[in-house]
């Protein structure tokens, strides 16, 4: 399973209920970038801060997610990316 995500466009709900779509490229490339003992994904850290859109292959969102789930990141922050990554078998896929 492939799967398009872009991370230039990850709509955030804010306190007030209502939605903002934001760029989290530079952020999540970052934090995988930093996390990762992995050179693979090491240069999927570096596509996803310089272009923000990428195509995952399961195993990567399955890596991807363990890193954003265990990162001391802000809630309003994490939900919405563990929603951006998830597949078939960890909910709805989008």
């Amino acid at each position: 399973m492939i799967k398009k995500i872009d991370f230039r466009k990850i709509s955030v709900l804010k306190i007030d209920g209502t939605k903002e779509q934001m760029d989290l490229s530079k952020p999540v490339g970052n934090l995988i970038f930093e996390q990762t003992g992995d050179i693979g994904e090491m240069d999927l850290a570096k596509k996803i801060y310089y272009e923000g859109e990428v195509a995952l292959q399961s195993q990567q969102l399955e890596s991807i997610r363990l890193i954003i789930s265990q990162a001391q990141i802000k809630a309003y922050l994490k939900v919405p990316l563990l929603e951006a990554l998830k597949t078939q078998g960890h909910g709805t896929n989008r």
